[in-house]
C-alpha cells in the first residue's frame, strides 16, 4: 500500500489514540486513517493551520495562525468552541493533559487552561513571561 500523498506545505501535526495522524496546512486540513487520507474543510479564510488538538469528546480543535481558535463537533466548526472565556485570539499551541484538560498558549504570552467548560487564564499578573 503506498502512503497518502499531501500536496502542499503541512504546517501542524496531531498525532491521537486511535492511530489517526491529523494534518493542517494553508487552508487545508486532512485526516489519515488506516492509510486513507480524507480531506475536511478548513474553518476558517486562507490562513495557515497553527495547532491542533482532540479533546476527549472528540472535538478537534484548530488554531488558525493570526485569526482564531474552532472547535469541529459533529461536523460543524464553532469559533472558540462555543467557549465565551477563551480569549478572542489564536492559539500558538493547543495540548491536551493527563487530566483531559486543554491548554492554550497565546502570542501576546498568556496562557489558558480549559477544564470541561471552565476556563483559568494564566499571564503577568501570575507570575507567567513568555513569549514576550
Amino acid at each position: 500500500m503506498s502512503p497518502p500523498i499531501i500536496r502542499q506545505k503541512v504546517e501542524s501535526l496531531l498525532h491521537v489514540a486511535d492511530g489517526s495522524v491529523w494534518f493542517g496546512g494553508q487552508n487545508a486540513l486532512w485526516r489519515e486513517r488506516q492509510g486513507h487520507l480524507d480531506s475536511v474543510a478548513p474553518p476558517g479564510p486562507d490562513r495557515y493551520t497553527q495547532a491542533l488538538a482532540l479533546d476527549k469528546s472528540g472535538g478537534l480543535w484548530a488554531s488558525l495562525v493570526s485569526f482564531r481558535v474552532f472547535r469541529l463537533k459533529d461536523g460543524a466548526w464553532t469559533p472558540y468552541g462555543g467557549i465565551a472565556a477563551l480569549p478572542r485570539s489564536w492559539a500558538i499551541t493547543i495540548v491536551r493533559d493527563r487530566r483531559d484538560r486543554l491548554w492554550f498558549s497565546y502570542p501576546d504570552g498568556r496562557v489558558a487552561l480549559l477544564d470541561a467548560d471552565r476556563v483559568r487564564l494564566y499571564g503577568v499578573p501570575d507570575g507567567l513571561q513568555i513569549g514576550m
